[in-house]
Parts: structure tokens; C-alpha cells; sequence
């Protein structure tokens, strides 16, 4: 067992225009909303959650989706990368594969899939390759680290990422709308079969038995900070939490979710507070991490009844702004 449980705060960054045939002024607009986070009162995008991980002395690993670009442009991509590497924070790489054919780029031709997991494992290779070529050469740095878009993964995933140079996935989630890579991975940090570094987002269940993912907008303050303290007292290598560059912002992308951002803001508090037994971790450690690492054993993850409920009440309150 680990003397500490490294926390991952890891945030997807990307943008999504409002309709396939949008032009330049609409896919700027979407850059604004789901980059900047505009909105009303203020901005609460990545800016923002950059500001506030500095304030908190937190590190966080920024998985940015690329191929965006393709529609908007590189320089449009190399914004995004600038503002998390002068923030000192880590890049590493997002790929929503939705993107393939969209934009009549010479690089991504079609037809589009909704998962990576759909393409042959040379095709696999070949978007993980050009992703990170892309990110690269907006300034992002060394890429070693991997998420698919919407976790759509499979066991050729992971050869084609180590056959790129990627020693990290993070696209396992037994919650998931595709489903774990493969069941057999352990749900605390491991190093598979493909020899790639697997850091699975944390899973836990609540008085429902409903299998939930741990994400800044999907779960309560009292389930993250219970999921937490639980990860830390059982000992565990990792936990991965779950955010967007756009999450703090209402469905329509227009203005603050006051719920989702205290809960944002709770978060950065409580690790602020545990740094010692709950210390937020990069890419950069996870060789250390892992080396000699065993599994766990741990027993599944629940929430307390009462955290759960914590939820539903605030979900009440967003339902009803």
C-alpha cells in the first residue's frame, strides 16, 4: 500500500461547436464558452480554474483535445496550451474522434466515430500520433499521458498509445458511458499488460448501488470529500477526479452553475487542507508511483448515506434556477 494517495485532478479540455455546419463566427463563440467559460457574472473557464488551482498551490493534469483545431486553427490550440503551460500546470492528450471528417482536413478524413476504440489499431496510432504532434507543436511539451474522448478505449488502445510513446492512460472508467477497457484492471492505479501506466478515473457507488464516476459535476461536495478521506485512510495509490474546461458553466454554456462551482471551490479547500496525506500528483510521478507497485485489494468504494442525500439536495437546487 501507498504511504500517501496521490490525487489526480484531472480537467478535459475542449470545445464543441453548436452544430457541424457552423462557421467561424459560431465556433469562435464556442471557443469563448467552453474555453474562456464566458458567462454572467464573469468568466469561469480554464482561466479561472487555472487561477484557482494556483491560489491553492494544487497541480492538475489538463487533457486537451487537439482536434478542434482542424476547424478553428492551430493558433486557436496553441491559446489553450499557453494558458495551462504559463500557469505551470501539465498538458497531456484528449482525443474526441467526433472531429474526423468534419472539417474537411487533409489529416482527418472521414467518416467520424463517436469512440477511438471504432478505429482499426493503426488508425488508433496514427490520431494519437498526430495529437500529439499537434499539442507539440503549439508549445505543450513532452506528451506521455492519454485520455479518449467520452473514455472509449479498448485493449488496442492501449498498444497503440505505448506504440506512440505514451506511458500513461487515464481512459479507464467502469462508469462510464462505453464501459471499463476491460474489467479485469484493477480500479486503483496499475501497470497493465500493454505496459502502459493505468490511472483509472475513481468509481464509487451510493446507497443505489448505482455505479457513479467521481466528477466535479456529477457528484456532491460531501460524496467527493467522503471518497476522498476513504481513498486516504484505505491507503491507495491514486485517485483520479473528473472535471471539464466548461464545467463550472450551466448546460447551455451561458452563465455560472453556482452548485458546481462551490463544489469546485470545495475541493481545492479540502486537498489545500489534506496536502499531506492527499498530495495533488502530474504525470511526472507516476513512474515513482508505480514501481513495485502491488494491487490494493481494497474493498469496493461507497459513499455514506448522508452524502449521497447531500447530493440529491443540491441537485434540487440547480433544477430549480
Amino acid at each position: 500500500m501507498s504511504e500517501v494517495t496521490h490525487t489526480f485532478i484531472t480537467v478535459d479540455v475542449e470545445m464543441w461547436p453548436p452544430h457541424w455546419e457552423a462557421d467561424g463566427p459560431a465556433l469562435r463563440d464556442a471557443f469563448r464558452r467552453y474555453i474562456h467559460g464566458v458567462g454572467r457574472p464573469a468568466q469561469y473557464g480554464l482561466p479561472y480554474q487555472l487561477a484557482v488551482l494556483s491560489e491553492h498551490g494544487l497541480r492538475a493534469v489538463f487533457f486537451v483535445e487537439p482536434l478542434f483545431a482542424s476547424a478553428l486553427g492551430r493558433d486557436a490550440l496553441a491559446e489553450v496550451v499557453g494558458m495551462i503551460r504559463e500557469a505551470d500546470q501539465e498538458v497531456q492528450l484528449h482525443l474526441h474522434p467526433e472531429w474526423l471528417g468534419r472539417a474537411g482536413h487533409p489529416d482527418l478524413p472521414g467518416p467520424y466515430q463517436l469512440a477511438v476504440k471504432a478505429l482499426e489499431r493503426t488508425e488508433q496510432q496514427r490520431l494519437i500520433e498526430l495529437g500529439k504532434r499537434w499539442l507539440q507543436e503549439a508549445g505543450a511539451g513532452e506528451i506521455t499521458a492519454f485520455r479518449a474522448g467520452s473514455f472509449g478505449a479498448d485493449r488496442r488502445t492501449l498498444a497503440a498509445a505505448r506504440a506512440s510513446g505514451i506511458v500513461a492512460d487515464f481512459s479507464q472508467n467502469a462508469a462510464g458511458p462505453h464501459g471499463p477497457i476491460d474489467p479485469a484492471i484493477p480500479d486503483d492505479l496499475s501497470v497493465t499488460e500493454e505496459g502502459v501506466i493505468e490511472v483509472p478515473l475513481t468509481t464509487y457507488r451510493d446507497f443505489t448501488q448505482r455505479l457513479r464516476p467521481l466528477q466535479v459535476g456529477s457528484s456532491g461536495i460531501a460524496e467527493i470529500n467522503a471518497i476522498l478521506d476513504i481513498c486516504a485512510r484505505q491507503r491507495r495509490a491514486a485517485v483520479s477526479i473528473l472535471s471539464h474546461s466548461a464545467e463550472l458553466l450551466d448546460a447551455r454554456r451561458q452563465r455560472v452553475d453556482p452548485v458546481v462551482l462551490q463544489r469546485f471551490l470545495g475541493l481545492c479547500q479540502y486537498l489545500a487542507r489534506h496536502r499531506d496525506r492527499l498530495p495533488t500528483a502530474t504525470t511526472g510521478n507516476l513512474r515513482q508511483i508505480s514501481a513495485g507497485l502491488a494491487p490494493s485489494g481494497a474493498a469496493p468504494l461507497r459513499v455514506p448515506h448522508q452524502a449521497a442525500a447531500r447530493r440529491y439536495v443540491e441537485q434540487l437546487r440547480r433544477r430549480s434556477r
